[in-house]
């Protein structure tokens, strides 16, 4: 049941992503269906495999049962959008709360050592307080490289499709600082 659960989260969290919404909630609900990636928590998965929980496989096709076509092969893209976009909320909404404790409703579920890295792009990118207080977070390398990186992105919250004859019009966000 776990495999079905995860493929109909699945499909909410990136349709609320293609609306611009972030539903904490909703995510961790994800997060806490055991899955075999490499950013999961092993003790997670011990933990649930104990309890005879077993794993969601996203590669099944249940193509009949959701009436969609696609099996989900790797779902780190939109766990990675999810974080970003979760811990810029949080630093947009409590200023005075920033730092590693950001990670603590999600430490059960995904492994630090992936989950840091986030943060403090997070937080650098979005410009939460003076971005060499998160540099130790990452490796020197990674914070002059994030730096330096120049993005050029095309949110979710584009259309897929126009009209014919429809201006074709959409979002792009930048980062060059």
């Amino acid at each position: 049941f776990n495999t079905l659960k995860a493929q109909i989260l699945y499909q909410r969290l990136d349709h609320d992503r293609s609306k611009g919404v972030y539903d904490q909630a909703r995510f961790l609900d994800y997060l806490k269906l055991p899955r075999g990636f490499s950013y999961v928590n092993p003790k997670w998965l011990e933990k649930r495999a104990l309890a005879a929980d077993p794993q969601s496989d996203l590669n099944a096709d249940l193509s009949v049962a959701l009436l969609i076509h696609r099996p989900i092969p790797n779902d780190e893209p939109l766990v990675r959008e999810y974080f970003l976009a979760l811990f810029d909320q949080a630093a947009k909404a409590n200023p005075a709360g920033l730092g590693i404790e950001m990670m603590a409703p999600y430490a059960d579920y995904v492994l630090d050592s992936w989950l840091r890295p986030l943060l403090a792009e997070a937080l650098i990118v979005g410009g939460h307080g003076n971005a060499e207080r998160w540099a130790p977070l990452i490796s020197p390398t990674a914070f002059q490289q994030l730096k330096e990186r120049v993005d050029i992105e095309f949110p979710a919250t584009n259309p897929q499709f126009f009209q014919p004859g429809e201006a074709a019009q959409f979002d792009v966000v930048v980062k060059n600082t």
